[in-house]
């Protein structure tokens, strides 16, 4: 596990992410966490503190959530993020 310079309780939550999964990389999670965090006080107030999406379904759903509370910028990154995870989602059933 790489250790991020992230808040003690974030650096918590890292650690049970499925670090294996082919359609989700290190630097995808590490994005998504960024990107969950700089959210949460705008967007994602109602999740619990603590919470980080770990399976594919909670992950599309918080994108979702920043994409429908968040001003446009949240938007597109939110938007950009969910077309890259759908790519590589794709890529990786192609080729099982």
């Amino acid at each position: 596990m790489r250790l991020l310079s992230l808040p003690g309780e974030l650096r918590l939550c890292y650690s049970g992410y499925e670090m294996g999964s082919p359609e989700f990389t290190e630097e995808g999670i590490d994005r998504l966490v960024a990107m969950v965090h700089d959210y949460r006080d705008r967007c994602l107030w109602f999740l619990r503190g603590y919470f980080y999406p770990r399976t594919p379904e909670e992950r599309l759903r918080v994108l979702g959530y920043i994409e429908r509370y968040g001003d446009r910028s949240a938007y597109q990154k939110a938007a950009q993020f969910r077309r890259w995870l759908l790519h590589r989602s794709r890529k990786a059933f192609a080729a099982s």
